[in-house]
């Protein structure tokens, strides 16, 4: 684990001056943690000190998947890894990367995350999990946080790292999420329900990796995913009398649409983040493949069920603001399965994570075909991008006859999960139907 140069926190890296937020009123997590993307692109430490945007993007992208893989090993709740990608977020946009280890500014934002939901890990749990996924590549470099005089200088490394994000921090703790606001709201619409809560639930969680945190409240992002969701599904949300959606988040249409609102940002953001050629095409609602639709008919998902016994339960102990209380996370089931290919897998290959909201299906024995690209569009909604994207390249090693059908099975059923059995039942089934 890297060291990193604490420095002066009032001037390494700080941004100068005070920022117009997005939003006139007072945001839910302090005065001055929103920027438009202007003003982060231009004074970013980081940038002063050589690393241009685009290699910046690549970094952060980095340490929010470093961040996933340790909350999954120290079995933390979503919520909490969502509390330390914050955090991290907020500390390099003071901080430059050239100057700070973004891993070990990391590994702090997880030990201090876990202390604000509630839900803390052992220090030397924290230590040494980070060590070995650090060092994953080198068997000897992994061993060598078992001596004494290893773990304590990493030890001294955190300690010393926590009272500089602290600082950095200026003991702002107190963080909102946008899970349960997006689900309350959903679950009054009754259009829809549940194949739009799963996909707004994955573009939040998608958009932990990109910058949309230090530019909209959150109740904001979870107006700004329900947003694509309805464009990715084709719903048409309610946007008359009693129940117009939009007035569940404070948010006018214009604020969703202009170039600068959170839907087309968050548009933009998901795009950009994008590197499998997926993209959201929004005349079809589909998220655009080149494998989609070209050999497979599937056996279709079975969406989840929203209802008022499966509200997640709220692990955030921070006051609720107007209508977007607290964070919250699904319900817990034991991780199975294994963490290689992907590390945002679903909520049930985590000990709590938030990919999916609360739901209970019943599956039935069996269901009817259905083409190549309504499965892969089923498959989008269900899936993290991570595994989507992991599943994209699984079929594009068979299809180039890279690797055997038996192979292409046994990455797509590691790909899946325990969660989405019947999805890969279904994938199975599928080949057998085109190899006869």
């Amino acid at each position: 684990m890297a060291g990193f140069l604490p420095g002066d926190v009032s001037q390494n890296g700080a941004y100068p001056g005070s920022f117009r937020r997005n939003s006139e009123e007072m945001p839910e997590d302090g005065p001055g943690w929103y920027f438009t993307r202007k003003e982060i692109e231009e004074n970013s430490p980081s940038k002063r000190d050589g690393i241009d945007w685009k290699r910046e993007t690549y970094l952060r992208k980095s340490y929010c998947t470093f961040l996933q893989d340790l909350g999954m090993r120290l079995k933390v709740p979503q919520v909490t890894i969502a509390t330390a990608i914050i955090f991290c977020h907020r500390f390099f946009l003071r901080h430059s990367l050239a100057r700070n280890d973004r891993r070990t500014i990391a590994t702090v934002c997880m030990f201090l995350a876990g202390k604000v939901e509630e839900t803390p890990r052992p220090l030397k749990d924290v230590i040494i999990v980070s060590y070995e996924i650090i060092n994953k590549k080198d068997p000897v470099a992994v061993q060598r946080i078992k001596q004494k005089e290893v773990y304590e200088q990493q030890k001294e490394l955190i300690l010393i790292g926590e009272r500089v994000v602290l600082q950095t921090l200026g003991y702002d703790l107190n963080l909102h999420h946008p899970y349960k606001p997006l689900v309350e709201a959903i679950k009054k619409f009754k259009v829809a329900q549940n194949a739009l809560a799963q996909v707004a639930w994955n573009f939040v969680n998608d958009g932990l990796r990109t910058s949309l945190c230090l530019q909209f409240q959150p109740h904001h992002i979870a107006a700004g995913a329900i947003f694509l969701a309805a464009k990715f599904l084709k719903v048409k949300l309610p946007s008359d009398g009693e129940k117009v959606w939009w007035q569940e988040f404070d948010v006018t249409p214009r604020q969703l649409e202009d170039e600068d609102g959170v839907g087309s940002v968050a548009h933009h953001s998901y795009n950009s983040s994008t590197n499998a050629g997926n993209t959201i095409d929004e005349g079809s609602g589909f998220i655009g493949s080149k494998y989609a639709g070209n050999r497979f008919s599937i056996t279709p998902y079975i969406t989840p069920r929203l209802t008022p016994q499966g509200t997640p339960k709220v692990i955030s102990t921070a006051g609720s603001p107007k209508k977007t209380s607290g964070a919250t996370s699904p319900r817990r089931l034991p991780y199975e399965g294994r963490q290689s290919l992907s590390s945002w897998y679903p909520s049930s290959q985590q000990s709590s994570a938030a990919n999916s909201p609360p739901r209970s299906r019943s599956l039935s024995g069996r269901t009817p075909r259905i083409d190549g690209k309504e499965f892969f569009r089923q498959a989008r909604s269900r899936l993290s991008y991570e595994q989507f994207s992991a599943f994209l390249a699984n079929i594009k090693e068979l299809n180039a006859q890279k690797q055997t059908r038996e192979e292409t099975l046994r990455k797509a059923e590691e790909i899946f999960g325990t969660d989405n059995k019947d999805l890969f039942l279904s994938f199975q089934g599928l080949l057998n139907r085109n190899v006869h």
